[in-house]
């Protein structure tokens, strides 16, 4: 689906509720999409622009409405278990007039109530009146796959699935959240439930909302994930666990009425997810690669390495339009912002993707559940670290942290040395925290006007661990792979991946964020997720052993990096040299001029590599520009 808007008024308003939620629903369907509908009913307006993948026929339209209920929904996202819910429905007398999963949340709905919220596998956000009860119904998937906005104010309470929606209602102020400000500049997103709008929420993952006619509003968590039960199994009876769990998830989430498709990076993850599919179709799998002309960046010999041997028809795609043209646009559809650089790339994968397929699937999430990121290894690293003579220490990070050349790859190794050191004296949360962090609080504290002082305020690390405490394990790497869950799997990678794959009408699923495999890999024992000689996704490794090429069992992370450093001093910098010019940094309120221009001018002298620092305040410049001042 494309997505959802709408809202619900607590008293009259003199507004016209046609024109309004049009104008909602038109601000989401920049992608043409296959078809947009809006119903009014009261006091409650709700809009949908359509991305058709299951029954693509007039009957799956929404809004969907079940006139001999009252019921009226809009969803965007997908139920992968609806083929199973609908008959078990229908074997208690629920008679189906199409064939779309949607119709199946709203016969859940009349047969359970809200009890039907947990019955439902898949990624969604929605939005169900209740005319009968004069209740708005407002829920969220597990792990926060599709996103869903608010805003409440006097006597209305406004969603949609983009912010867009939300500001073309007539109400809904434009303000900028220094909180969220904060956490951008230190980790390229902002944390749920806010957003860089002061006005403006989110609904958290796995949370549900109850909103009555009178304004009266309820808000709960339905779902979070649980690592205390981990049952005692061999070995080889979790691979088989895994093994089981994989090809139902697998297979659940090729359910389409369209083209469905994969993104290929050639790491072990989308390969693993490339696997799987390739189980179950006899047609060639259209995958798609992206390409950087830059060495240091590009993975393609992996790529062909794995598309040769399962037989999938491979796209190496690369920029097909100028950085000038392509980041303002990035800025139009992440809205919030997130400054991850990678979403070029993904850019340009779902724009070639769609001239092939509607849906796709990736690898993404999988590092997340199964400790594949380089930080769970040096967090096992840190006691050794500790054990080596102070001295030895000193004169380390005093080599690691001095300015070293631009790197012409991804981040050098002096530099992952260099915060490595600096954490080693933290305690182990704050450790993990601080390697997180892109913008740390020294640089933030000077990049930041004097006037910015809630932004200046932010602790990142208190985030963290807020975030560490509703962790119910004591174990220290479920409790770094539960955060790294809710914090940045939620609101960077998938946000990316959301934002930039529906900018072309292209429904991008994440088979590795099912929550069946969340809750799977949360009670795998640690060892088979990080093992003794420190290589992560252990479990994963061991199910996909003689399945795939041995070269992609071994390699070791890269991530999907872009040369950002490059970009800014050459390709971007005009660009950058005028939206962080002086006066437009003045008009903007919370930069100190002198301290921005000064990195800056370092970094295109080549004197240091200031890229991620730089990405995130450019990507803030265009937000600014776009949403602030238009």
């Amino acid at each position: 689906m494309c997505g959802i808007a709408g809202y619900l008024q607590f008293q009259h308003r003199p507004i016209d509720n046609a024109r309004v939620v049009e104008a909602m629903v038109d601000a989401i369907a920049h992608r043409g999409p296959d078809g947009r509908g809006c119903a009014l009913r009261g006091p409650m307006a709700l809009g949908h622009a359509r991305l058709a993948i299951q029954d693509p026929t007039a009957a799956g339209a929404q809004p969907m409405g079940d006139a001999g209920q009252g019921l009226w929904l809009v969803c965007n996202g997908e139920i992968y278990n609806s083929p199973a819910l609908r008959r078990e429905l229908e074997a208690l007398g629920r008679r189906f007039v199409s064939r779309s999963d949607n119709e199946v949340i709203l016969h859940a709905y009349a047969q359970w109530g809200r009890a039907c919220l947990p019955r439902l596998t898949g990624m969604f956000a929605f939005a169900l009146w209740d005319e009968t009860r004069q209740r708005l119904w407002l829920a969220r998937d597990r792990m926060g796959m599709k996103p869903l906005f608010l805003y409440q104010g006097d006597g209305v309470l406004a969603f949609g699935s983009e912010i867009k929606a939300l500001l073309a209602h007539p109400e809904v102020p434009r303000a900028l959240d220094q909180t969220s400000l904060g956490h951008f500049l230190g980790l390229n997103y902002v944390i749920a439930p806010r957003t860089l709008f002061a006005d403006i929420r989110q609904l958290p993952p796995g949370h549900e909302m109850s909103v009555a006619a009178d304004g009266r509003v309820a808000t709960r968590a339905y779902w979070d994930l649980a690592f205390a039960s981990r049952p005692r199994l061999r070995p080889a009876q979790w691979r088989a666990r895994w093994q089981e769990t994989l090809a139902e998830v697998m297979a659940d989430h090729q359910l389409a009425d369209k083209p469905v498709g994969l993104l290929l990076s050639g790491g072990l993850d989308s390969s693993a997810v490339a696997w799987w599919m390739a189980q179950t179709r006899a047609d060639p799998i259209q995958s798609y690669h992206f390409r950087p002309m830059q060495s240091g960046f590009d993975e393609s010999r992996h790529a062909r390495l794995v598309a040769r041997d399962l037989g999938l028809a491979l796209r190496e795609v690369q920029l097909a339009q100028p950085l000038t043209t392509l980041l303002p646009r990035l800025a139009h559809h992440a809205e919030e912002p997130t400054a991850d650089g990678s979403m070029v790339g993904v850019y340009a994968l779902a724009q070639r993707a769609k001239r092939d397929v509607d849906v796709v699937l990736c690898g993404d999430g999988a590092d997340e559940l199964l400790a594949g990121y380089p930080t769970y290894v040096a967090a096992r690293l840190l006691p050794l670290y500790a054990r080596l003579p102070h001295s030895a220490r000193r004169r380390l990070a005093k080599w690691a942290a001095q300015p070293g050349p631009p790197a012409a790859g991804k981040l050098p190794w002096r530099e992952k040395l260099a915060r490595f050191a600096y954490a080693a004296a933290m305690p182990p949360e704050r450790a993990h925290a601080h390697w997180r962090i892109i913008c740390n609080r020294e640089l933030r504290q000077t990049l930041l006007a004097a006037d910015a002082r809630e932004a200046r305020r932010v602790s990142v690390g208190d985030a963290y661990a807020a975030c560490f405490a509703q962790c119910d394990d004591a174990h220290p790497l479920n409790r770094q792979l539960y955060v790294d869950q809710r914090l940045y799997l939620a609101n960077d990678m998938l946000v990316k991946l959301d934002r930039m794959s529906m900018a072309h009408g292209l429904e991008a699923r994440v088979p590795f964020v099912d929550h069946r495999l969340a809750e799977l890999a949360a009670h795998t024992p640690p060892a088979l997720k990080l093992s003794p000689a420190l290589q992560g996704k252990t479990i994963l490794r061991q199910v996909m052993r003689g399945r795939l090429p041995k070269p992609i069992l071994t390699r070791p992370k890269e991530g999907f990096g872009m040369p950002l450093g490059t970009w800014l001093r050459e390709d971007l910098r005009e660009m950058t040299g005028d939206l962080l010019a002086p006066s437009r940094l003045r008009a903007m309120a919370v930069w100190d001029e002198q301290a921005v221009t000064a990195l800056l001018n370092a970094h295109l002298r080549g004197e240091i590599d200031a890229a991620y620092p730089l990405w995130s305040l450019l990507f803030f410049a265009l937000w600014h520009q776009q949403w602030m001042t238009a």
